[in-house]
């Protein structure tokens, strides 16, 4: 799907140019940096420079119909047919030509939109012209997303042969510090596993000396104060000379925070403001009571095998449910319940092993199994086309804070 949006200065900064932006308190902002120190980098700052997105501008983006137009490298434009991306959407088109020119990027656009090739193909076309050492790092808030990020980067790197680690919590952390050893070209990795990886191997370090590409992908998650620390580990790692991509569909305080402190110095593209759901999607609320839950579930699954829709009774059929639930308890009763119900499904939550549960999502991403469910570490950056209904059993814990 096509995100409509426009490039967009800093508009925080819009007729500010001789005004200090006022700084939240560094030690309860974990986007905060201070740029008085020269041995301080706790955050990566945004560095280059953009100006107002003009009318030529908008209409530069507009006339990249195809891939070739946004200056990439020939194999990766074949590559892109190969994988059926014909035509760049709108935050392909705006950010990739910025991230090729050398520019920082800050892109917020809704899921389904295209983020990760927006910032994976850049990265890419300069792997291609220099393909040594660690070269881009990727950090995001969870395993499974990390492991979606790796295959997607695999995929579009195959004609170079790219090597790219997953290193995420759940495995063993001697073999994924091996593997970082070797200098893959891409890491992907959760900010708790990587800092401890450096941090019980300081040599480790060394790996990311040539690595020109630190990107944050789910950035308001990422931003969270509950990695501050690691994320100081890892960007102490890292060469203050770099680019810096950060990708998200929501923006948070902490992405808000840390464009002030850019200082209008970087490219940003923003395809909505605020929150921001897909248009196509059908929002409907079910009030049934609370012992009833478990019989209007499986009345709704039910109808998977009937091809019907079980909301709007369209006659779309329904190819695969996630059902989102609060607890691991409820994730672990409702697999029982829909197992002995003949209901095959698999589920998704902390209380299973990594291996497990990269398993289970398998299955439902190949269609083997129809139902997934999930608690919260399920419930963001996953891309799983063919899901058409997601049930939330509970009421998200956001919702409820």
């Amino acid at each position: 799907m096509e995100v409509e949006g426009e490039a967009q200065p800093f508009r925080l900064f819009s007729g500010r140019a001789k005004r200090k932006p006022k700084l939240k308190p560094r030690s309860t902002d974990p986007a905060a940096v201070e740029t008085d120190h020269a041995d301080a980098d706790p955050v990566p700052t945004i560095v280059t420079e953009t100006g107002q997105a003009d009318d030529a501008e908008a209409a530069a983006g507009a006339a990249a119909a195809t891939f070739a137009d946004l200056g990439l490298s020939q194999w990766l434009v074949d590559t892109c047919s190969a994988l059926g991306m014909k035509r760049p959407t709108a935050v392909q088109r705006r950010c990739i030509p910025r991230a090729l020119a050398g520019e920082d990027v800050l892109g917020i656009a809704e899921t389904g939109s295209g983020k990760t090739a927006a910032f994976a193909l850049p990265i890419l076309h300069r792997l291609g012209e220099d393909p040594y050492g660690v070269a881009a790092l990727a950090l995001v808030p969870t395993r499974e997303l990390a492991a979606q990020l790796a295959e997607q980067f695999r995929a579009l790197g195959a004609p170079l042969g790219v090597r790219c680690l997953a290193a995420i919590g759940g495995f063993e952390s001697l073999a994924q510090a091996k593997g970082l050893a070797r200098r893959p070209h891409i890491v992907v990795a959760t900010p708790g596993r990587i800092a401890t990886l450096v941090k019980y191997d300081p040599d480790l370090a060394k790996v990311f000396a040539r690595t020109k590409f630190l990107v944050l992908d789910e950035a308001d998650r990422v931003l969270d104060v509950n990695f501050e620390e690691e994320l100081r580990v890892i960007f102490g790692c890292l060469p203050k000379k770099r680019q810096t991509f950060l990708f998200s569909a929501t923006m948070s305080d902490n992405l808000r925070s840390l464009l002030e402190l850019s200082g209008n110095k970087s490219y940003f593209f923003e395809a909505y403001e605020g929150f921001k759901t897909v248009e196509t999607l059908k929002q409907q609320y079910i009030h049934v009571p609370d012992d009833g839950k478990e019989l209007h579930l499986t009345y709704l699954l039910s109808k998977i095998k009937d091809k019907e829709d079980p909301i709007q009774k369209m006659g779309d059929p329904i190819r695969s449910v996630i059902v989102f639930v609060s607890r691991c308890s409820t994730c672990y009763f409702l697999d029982l319940l829909l197992e002995e119900l003949g209901h095959p499904a698999v589920s998704l939550h902390s209380h299973k092993s990594q291996a497990q549960r990269l398993l289970a999502l398998n299955r439902f991403k190949s269609g083997q199994v129809p139902v997934l469910l999930a608690t919260d570490v399920g419930s963001r950056g996953l891309d799983i086309q063919t899901v058409d209904l997601v049930i939330n059993y509970d009421i998200p814990l956001c919702v409820l804070h």
